[in-house]
């Protein structure tokens, strides 16, 4: 007994089995779990750092940038 399946039909399927396959190949290892219960509490990440002033000049630079005081401040909440 023969399917009836149109050729577009077919290449989409041949398509998305190709796809899968090489997804299948190149996907990252998944993580390790460890059961429930088990771990401890996920660790914080870490604060991110304190922006720096782009400013400032150094002993060993010959230009020097200046920025525009704002009229407008904003705060961060």
């Amino acid at each position: 007994m023969r399917l009836p399946v149109r050729r577009s039909t077919a290449a989409l399927i041949v398509a998305f089995a190709c796809t899968l396959v090489l997804y299948l190949l190149v996907r990252p290892a998944p993580a390790a779990s460890t059961p429930a219960g088990i771990g401890g509490p996920p660790t914080p990440a870490p604060a991110p750092s304190a922006p720096t002033d782009s400013t400032t000049s150094t002993s060993t630079s010959t230009t020097s940038t200046t920025v525009p005081a704002s009229s407008t401040t904003t705060t961060k909440p």
